[in-house]
């Protein structure tokens, strides 16, 4: 509910948006590092607005971690929407490798030491066959071949093999793997600006949509097999090591449950619109 008080907004947030700003600190401008560019006020309605969103369309239940990025300190951009306890089981950011960056943009690693621990294990955690990543960029792509942007990896003939990896431009366009299937998408230009990428798996179907469009679909192949190890972001795990490390910033990602080509397109449109309340599109 949204009242006015002497022309004021006084929003009435819900459980799951009062938690989460209560633990990331929005309800005081002093903890905020952000340059001017939104105040806490305006933080604590863009998470109210996101919450409300993702709930709006019925993926919210789907979703294990969603990262908003909000704040501009590493302690604001550590926690979890969707259970913002300081706990590795909550899924809470650990940022290692040094060389981060946290501002009003996001988070940004050092495309060669940095990254993020979600200590979430796709193959305890995740549906089989049904899951998705997704992360939200504002940088400029480059021709990279060797980033990817947020997953986990070991390779065949280890007990714990498997794969699940989204790379927003891997070598000219986005590509999203999971179980034993990988898929491509159509050729982005080096130099374009990023956006909302989602890589998802749901009913046998993997797809990719960037910015509120399907780019690419196909049948998932089998057997599938999730890896056993933690997603990163920033870079992809493969047996406790990072590599594939990238250097863009983000300012929003989530892991969770297979999304229809559908709910993944009204999520970009929601993911997009609250960048765009941070003044950060």
């Amino acid at each position: 509910m949204i009242l006015l008080d002497k022309g004021r907004l006084l929003v009435d947030f819900d459980k799951d948006t009062r938690n989460f700003i209560d633990a990331a600190g929005l309800n005081n401008d002093a903890n905020l590092n952000v340059d001017g560019l939104y105040n806490a006020e305006q933080a604590r309605m863009a998470v109210h607005y996101l919450v409300s969103g993702l709930k709006g369309i019925g993926v919210w239940d789907k979703m294990k971690a969603i990262y908003p990025f909000v704040g501009g300190t590493s302690d604001l951009h550590k926690w979890n929407l969707k259970d913002p306890r300081d706990l590795d089981v909550a899924y809470r950011l650990s940022f290692l490798g040094g060389g981060w960056t946290h501002n009003s943009n996001g988070i940004k690693g050092n495309g060669s030491t940095s990254y993020a621990n979600t200590f979430l294990n796709p193959r305890t955690t995740l549906l089989n066959t049904e899951n998705h990543l997704s992360v939200f960029t504002n940088s400029l792509l480059d021709n990279s071949v060797q980033m990817i942007d947020i997953g986990a990896y070991i390779g065949g003939g280890d007990p714990n093999a498997g794969t699940l990896t989204l790379a927003v431009r891997r070598s000219t366009a986005p590509q999203y793997a999971t179980g034993n299937r990988t898929l491509g998408g159509t050729t982005i230009q080096s130099g374009s600006k990023g956006g909302c990428f989602i890589g998802t798996s749901k009913s046998n179907t993997v797809s990719i949509i960037v910015n509120g469009n399907l780019m690419s679909t196909a049948n998932l192949a089998s057997p599938y097999i999730y890896t056993n190890t933690n997603v990163f972001l920033g870079a992809i795990q493969d047996l406790g090591r990072p590599f594939y490390f990238t250097d863009r910033a983000y300012q929003f990602a989530s892991i969770g449950d297979g999304l229809s080509i559908q709910e993944s397109i009204a999520m970009s449109h929601i993911v997009t619109f609250y960048q765009g309340i941070l003044n950060r599109k």
